[in-house]
């Protein structure tokens, strides 16, 4: 129900959850094209989540909001280079999920985080920021700066698994929602009394 709302959406209300800080400058719009745009980062979750974004752009399938026909008059968008100070410790509920990213009118965009988890917020910040000029090309705001951070540490879904049941497909999509929408914790109700629908190892 909430893509509906998206697709009408102007590019800083695109933006879900709304950010703690946009700015969007009245600047020329930069154009990119799925072919022509690197992601680059280090670390393999920030890695695997770049090239999982180049993907999107390439292959057309990334659900960007709004209409067609939006031009872009500045010079082209080739890069957007995400940093993490920390890429190695394990999430928490105490992790430090800010970020900031930023789009210069000229040279690559740039997001910057404390952890990888962060940097992968801002990098579903970047893509609903996108805005198609057509099928195959996007275009983006400048200059825009987002400063973000959640504002609860738990932030999750409930799937009742143990009554119903929900093909393995349809789990992997509401992993990918989670993580558009930002949320943090995935629970599985996986039993109730007299039933256990998952298998576990016998004696």
């Amino acid at each position: 129900p909430l893509l509906p709302l998206l697709l009408l959406a102007e590019p800083a209300a695109a933006v879900w959850p709304q950010p703690v800080s946009t700015e969007l400058g009245d600047g020329a719009r930069r154009q990119l094209v799925g072919d022509n745009f690197t992601c680059t980062a280090s670390g393999d979750i920030l890695t695997a989540a770049c090239t999982r974004y180049e993907g999107y752009l390439r292959s057309r399938s990334f659900p960007v909001h709004s209409r067609l026909g939006v031009s872009a008059t500045g010079t082209p968008l080739t890069q957007l280079i995400v940093t993490a100070a920390d890429t190695t410790s394990e999430f928490t509920l105490r992790t430090n999920e800010s970020y900031t990213l930023t789009v210069p009118e000229a040279g690559a965009a740039q997001l910057h985080a404390p952890h990888a988890i962060g940097a992968l917020r801002g990098l579903e910040t970047f893509f609903q920021l996108l805005e198609p000029s057509s099928p195959a090309i996007f275009t983006v705001p400048t200059p825009t700066r987002v400063r973000d951070a959640p504002r609860w540490p738990h932030r999750g879904l409930l799937l009742d698994v143990g009554r119903r049941f929900f093909p393995l497909p349809l789990l992997l999509a509401v992993v990918d929602t989670l993580s558009a929408l930002k949320l943090n914790v995935l629970h599985l109700h996986l039993t109730d009394f007299g039933g256990y629908r998952i298998r576990s190892a016998g004696p």
